[in-house]
């Protein structure tokens, strides 16, 4: 008995997914490991992390009701789409929380991204009023796990753009 549950709970494991199962995006457990991955590369480069990646952040604004739940979610679905459209790289896309998605990008690739998002979002006719910004990165790698879960939380942090 106790080795079939062995297996399963080993087999349970390796099923569980770093993927949001609505949009595909990757879980904001992931996320925060390939920011520690970052900020190990920037110091073993010797730049700050801050320096090289950014987050560009995108809220699904939204009213109160019994409705807006299933919108959220649904126009979380063309964010995805619409993040995978613009960052098409080695970037990592998330989703934080219910209304809210964040994706880890180079420095330099952060304001073109931002407006190629805004574009697409803002011709989108399937996503409600959304916000989009892009948050820098602060300076220790705990700063930046703490900054995650306030952005997940719903917390308006300080953006720059």
């Amino acid at each position: 008995m106790s080795i079939a549950w062995t297996e399963t709970a080993i087999h349970d494991a390796y099923e569980t997914s770093c993927e949001d199962p609505l949009t595909g995006l990757a879980s904001a457990a992931h996320l925060r490991s390939r920011l520690d991955d970052a900020y190990r590369l920037a110091e073993r480069s010797g730049v700050l992390a801050s320096d090289t990646a950014a987050f560009v952040v995108v809220e699904v604004s939204g009213g109160v009701g019994p409705d807006m739940g299933l919108l959220r979610s649904l126009s979380m679905l063309v964010i995805a789409d619409a993040l995978r459209t613009c960052f098409d790289g080695d970037e990592t896309i998330a989703r934080l929380g219910e209304h809210r998605a964040v994706a880890l990008v180079r420095r330099s690739d952060a304001i073109r991204g931002y407006r190629a998002l805004r574009e697409v979002l803002d011709r989108s006719a399937d996503v409600p009023a959304t916000r989009v910004w892009v948050e820098g990165l602060p300076a220790t790698s705990g700063a930046a796990t703490r900054l995650l879960g306030e952005l997940g939380r719903g917390s308006t942090a300080s953006g720059l753009g």
